[in-house]
C-alpha cells in the first residue's frame, strides 16, 4: 500500500526532466536569425581622438575665415549726392512732365516720386535701376580696363568713372532680369513660363553676375544674384532675413 501510494503520489518530474516539444519551423528560423545577428560584424566605433582632431581643424578654418573678413577693408559708400545731383533730384521731384528711359525701361514723374522716404518702390523703379546697372557695366566694358576714363579729368557730376565712389577695380559684366522673371519662375516653372526665350539674345555664361529682383509680399524688395565666377547663388536682404525658398527656386 505504501509502495503503491508512493508510486502514485510521488514527486512530479521537474521541468529539466520533462521532454522538450519538437521545435517548430518558425522557432528554428527565429533562432537562425538570432545567431546571424550575433555573428554580424559590429559597426566600427568612432575614433574619439580623430573626431576631436577634425573638430579642432574645422574651428581653425572658421577662425581664419573670420580673421580675413575682419582684415578686409570695407569700401566706403557715398553718404550724400554731389551738390549738382542733389539739385537735379529736387527739380525732378517737382517736374510733372519728367520721364527718363534706359534701354526698354522707363519711369515718369509719378514713379520718381516713389523715391521719397517711406514710399514703396514699384516695378518701374526697380527695373530702371537694373537697366542702369547693365548700361553702366557696358559703358565701362567699352573702355577695356577703364584707362580712358582715368587719363582725363572728370567733373564732380560725371558718373562714368567707376572709381569715383571708391570702386577703382573693373566693374563686373552684369545681366539683369526684370521684376517679372522670379514670379514666373516660382509660380510656373522654367519650361511652362517659357523663360528660355528671355536669354535668346544674351550669353548668360559670359556674364560675371546675373541679378534677379525678388518681391516679398508687396512689402519688401530683395535681390538674388547668380555669381557665375564663383558658381553659386547669392541672396541679399537689407533686413538680414534668410530665404531658403529663393535658393530652391
Amino acid at each position: 500500500m505504501g509502495d503503491a501510494g508512493g508510486a502514485l503520489f510521488g514527486p512530479r518530474p521537474t521541468v529539466a526532466d520533462r521532454p522538450l516539444p519538437k521545435r517548430s519551423v518558425e522557432l528554428e528560423k527565429a533562432l537562425a536569425r538570432a545567431r546571424a545577428a550575433l555573428n554580424y560584424p559590429r559597426a566600427p566605433q568612432p575614433d574619439a581622438a580623430a573626431f576631436r582632431r577634425l573638430e579642432v581643424e574645422s574651428r581653425k578654418k572658421d577662425e581664419e575665415i573670420a580673421k580675413r573678413i575682419r582684415a578686409a577693408k570695407r569700401k566706403k559708400l557715398p553718404v550724400e549726392l554731389p551738390a549738382r545731383h542733389a539739385a537735379l533730384v529736387k527739380s525732378y521731384m517737382h517736374d510733372r512732365s519728367f520721364s527718363v528711359k534706359v534701354g526698354r525701361e522707363m519711369v515718369t514723374a509719378k514713379d520718381i516720386g516713389r523715391l521719397s522716404p517711406a514710399s514703396w518702390l514699384n516695378d518701374e523703379i526697380i527695373n530702371l535701376w537694373g537697366a542702369m546697372i547693365m548700361e553702366r557695366a557696358e559703358r565701362f566694358k567699352a573702355t577695356k580696363t577703364g584707362a580712358a576714363s582715368k587719363e582725363k579729368e572728370l567733373p564732380d557730376d560725371d558718373d562714368s568713372d567707376p572709381g569715383r565712389f571708391g570702386h577703382p577695380e573693373p566693374l563686373p559684366n552684369v545681366h539683369y532680369f526684370n521684376t517679372f522673371f522670379f514670379p514666373k519662375l516660382e509660380n510656373e516653372g522654367y519650361e511652362k513660363a517659357r523663360l528660355g526665350k528671355w536669354t535668346k539674345t544674351v550669353d548668360i555664361f559670359s556674364k560675371d553676375v546675373i541679378l534677379v529682383p525678388v518681391n516679398l509680399g508687396n512689402a519688401h524688395w530683395t535681390c538674388a544674384a547668380i555669381n557665375m565666377k564663383k558658381k553659386r547663388v547669392e541672396y541679399y536682404d537689407s533686413m538680414g532675413s534668410p530665404r531658403p525658398k529663393v535658393y530652391q527656386v
